[in-house]
Order: C-alpha cells, then sequence, then structure tokens
C-alpha cells in the first residue's frame, strides 16, 4: 500500500471509530458528553482534512471544537485544539465580538 493509501485508510479507521462512538450514545438524552478520548480523535481528523488532505503546512491554520451540554443552565464547555490556549482563547473573544456585533454570516451554501 502506498503511503496515502495508508493516510487513507488510517483516516477512515478513526472517522468510523468516532462513528461508532457517538452512535453509541443514547440519542433520547438532552444532551451529549463527549470524552477527552473522543475529543482528541475528532481533533485529529479535522487536522488531518484541513491540512494533510490540503497540502497545508503543519497548524497552519488553527482551529477549535466545543462540546457543551444543551437544554440546561449548568455544565461545563470542553474544546479541543491545534493552537496553544493563549491563542485559542484570542480566537474565541475576536469570534464572540464578531457575532455578537455583527449580522449573521453567510453559510456555506452562500458563498
Amino acid at each position: 500500500m502506498c503511503e496515502s493509501n495508508l493516510e487513507l485508510a488510517a483516516t477512515s479507521a478513526l472517522f468510523h471509530k468516532v462513528n461508532q462512538n457517538f452512535k453509541s450514545i443514547n440519542s433520547k438524552s438532552m444532551s451529549i458528553k463527549v470524552g477527552a478520548i473522543e475529543m482528541r480523535e475528532i481533533a485529529e481528523m479535522v487536522n488531518y482534512l484541513i491540512h494533510e488532505e490540503k497540502g497545508r503546512k503543519k497548524n497552519e491554520v488553527g482551529f477549535a471544537l466545543l462540546t457543551f451540554d444543551v437544554n440546561t443552565d449548568k455544565g461545563m464547555v470542553n474544546y479541543v485544539g491545534n493552537c496553544q490556549r493563549p491563542d485559542m482563547i484570542k480566537a474565541m473573544k475576536e469570534f464572540i465580538e464578531r457575532n455578537e456585533t455583527e449580522p449573521e454570516f453567510p453559510t456555506i451554501t452562500e458563498n
């Protein structure tokens, strides 16, 4: 198997594993609790899709995945990403500011 096929097989296996984890979550639950292992697995997939799949340099594009309980005032927000914490906090603040002060951004289908 050539290197790209190995990467594809590894990515496919990772997608399958994460998909199985999500399928095992009780569908009647009002909130989804995603553990640290699942968060890291998803981050690996996102990093692969953003960088390796598109030929970008490692960590050229920063990203964060936030998970939180919905339909409750309690709970905790967790995040995983590929940047240092101060950079991620700065990006989140910029995101919040932009979304609180500007009209909605176009969706993918509108671009």
